[in-house]
This record gives C-alpha cells, structure tokens and sequence, in this order.
C-alpha cells in the first residue's frame, strides 16, 4: 500500500494500460466469462487515481453486476465494454463510454517507475545541456541501470522515491510530468531522455533564481 497526499492507495497488478499522447493514461480491468467481481472495487480505486480514463472490459453476464458495483460506490466515470462470444470469437462493444477520471493524481502515476528511472528523469531535468549533447549524438546514450554518480549526486541518491516524484511534478506539473510519463512509455523505458524536449527545460523561476 502506499500513502501520499492524503490518499492511500494499495497496488494492484493491472490487465492492461495504454499510454497514448493525447488521453494520457487508459487502464482496462477485464473480467471474463469465469472471473468474479469479488475484487473489482479494490482494482478500480487503485486504477482511477493512476488511470486518466478507465474501462472494464467484462463478458455480458457481468454487465448488470458491474453496473450495479460503479453506481453503489459513484463511478460513474469509469467506462463499460461488454462482450460475448460467438462461434469462439469475441464480439465487444461499448456499453458506457468512460469519462476522465477526477481522482487521477500524476503522482500515482510516477510511481509506476522504479526509483532509478524517477532518478533519471529528474536528472534529465536537471541537466538540459547534457542531454541535448547526447541527442546530437555527442557521446552515447547511458544505460538506466548503470547510472552513476556523475549524474546523480549524493544527496539525490539518497532521496526517497516519492521526494523524488515530488520534485518532478514541481519542475514540470501535473499535466505535463503526466505527458512525460506516456512519453517515457511509448519511446522506450532504457531512453528515458527521449522522452524529454526542449519546451520542458524551464525551471520554475525560484530554481532559476538559485541557480543564477
């Protein structure tokens, strides 16, 4: 479990998430023919904080029971594709389109990445000019796991994961660290600089400031 922000969130593992450019983050939770909706109200308060939009993606059957499950505890903005089979193959549809989720939090959403990614988007923020270098081809592109201490200070590698989020979202905000992170997915994780340009290399003007 995980508590920020005053939300406390216990992690699941989900189905499917689909990162895209423009609707942010879109997680699936599905339910087949066999499954129970025992579990799905833990599933769908750990999905619709890290998710912008979310489906559940049931057999028919569940339909009405699932209905009943986002009505009871007021979801009405996740999302319903129904399905059923014929001749072995299966027909889906959308029973209720789904609406952006207003508990998405991009905090939740960073926490998705291991430490040493978050460690490396962030100094990735940090070093603007090295990263340019290395888009330029200047020198070689440096693998995630082998980060060092010539990118990472001390104080940095001794930062707690959700500092670190922390300070992300205060470089870059919500809505555009939430771009990012699509970004970090649809490039390719080992490339975390990839998924950076150069419209997010302005630091908020007290870093500025600082830094001279």
């Amino acid at each position: 479990a995980m508590s920020t922000q005053g939300k406390r969130v216990k992690k699941v593992i989900a189905d499917m998430l689909v990162f895209t450019e423009k609707k942010g983050i879109i997680g699936l939770e599905m339910k087949t023919f066999h499954d129970s909706t025992q579990r799905l109200l833990r599933q769908l308060r750990s999905y619709v904080v890290t998710c912008d939009y979310v489906y559940v993606v049931c057999h028919d059957r569940h339909v009405p029971e699932v209905e009943k499950i986002l009505k009871r505890h007021r979801f009405p903005y996740v999302g319903i594709i129904a399905y059923t089979e014929f001749k072995g193959e299966p027909m889906a549809g959308i029973y209720q389109e789904a609406q952006k989720s207003p508990q998405k939090s991009t905090f939740h959403a960073l926490n998705m990445l291991w430490k040493v990614e978050l460690l490396r988007l962030l100094s990735t923020l940090k070093k603007p000019h090295e990263v340019a270098m290395r888009e330029q081809g200047r020198f070689d592109y440096i693998d995630i796991m082998k980060t060092d201490s010539k990118y990472l200070n001390s104080f940095t590698k001794k930062m707690k994961k959700s500092q670190i989020i922390s300070e992300i979202l205060s470089w870059l905000g919500e809505e555009e660290a939430n771009k990012v992170l699509c970004q970090v997915f649809i490039q390719d994780r080992l490339h975390i600089e990839r998924a950076i340009t150069l419209k997010h290399f302005n630091p908020p003007k007290e870093r500025r400031d600082l830094d001279g």
